[in-house]
């Protein structure tokens, strides 16, 4: 090819390349400042259950203070079993029990609970409703309260033994009262008395 063919061809080239960065806003003589490699881009970043951080993750926390109530976690469950209590009474269909779930999107609350009333024999009480706006906000306050423990307490006993699963859209957690924190048995949390007391405040209602 002869050098007036090269030019030609060269200025096609440098063309194209121009066409192109005009397309993206990256125009020829632009003030535009280069991009600040400090800024930390608009992203959701959350720290996964091994302590790495990930970005555009929703892993629910093992943080030791934080709460456990994530906004984007979209599920609750609580369950009650245990503890000190004298045999059930002749004619009980079930052992001492409670267990709660919360659907946050549809508000919706469920229960399972074996109780007995005055003496009477333990039987199982099952029913769902769904909660009114002040209802769900009170309850998600009290899970909010709900923080990871940041040192061991002392071990109690003869509490019965609590447990809240929160359910995200990248993983699940299960949380131990931390009553029981020197068993060292998982991810011990302060607060889960409250929890408890505002879910079961809701169930019948």
């Amino acid at each position: 090819m002869d050098l007036q063919g090269q030019s030609v061809r060269l200025v096609v080239v440098l063309a194209l390349a121009s066409a192109a960065c005009n397309s993206s806003g990256l125009q020829s003589g632009s003030s535009r400042e280069p991009a600040d490699a400090s800024v930390t881009p608009d992203l959701r970043i959350t720290r996964d259950l091994a302590g790495a951080d990930l970005i555009g993750a929703c892993l629910p926390t093992r943080t030791p203070g934080a709460s456990i109530a994530l906004p984007c976690v979209t599920q609750y469950d609580l369950h009650q079993s245990g503890g000190y209590l004298p045999p059930p009474p002749v004619g009980s269909t079930c052992d001492p029990s409670g267990a709660f779930t919360l659907v946050v999107a549809s508000r919706q609350l469920s229960w399972s609970l074996c109780t007995s009333n005055m003496g009477a024999p333990y039987t199982l009480d099952s029913g769902q409703r769904t909660l009114g706006g002040a209802e769900v906000d009170g309850l998600l306050t009290a899970f909010a309260e709900v923080t990871v423990d940041a040192a061991s307490p002392p071990c109690g006993a003869d509490k019965g033994g609590l447990s809240i699963t929160t359910t995200t859209s990248d993983g699940e957690q299960t949380y131990l009262d931390d009553f029981y924190a020197c068993l060292g048995l998982g991810i011990y949390v302060a607060g889960i008395d409250g929890a408890f007391a505002a879910a079961w405040g809701l169930a019948h209602r």
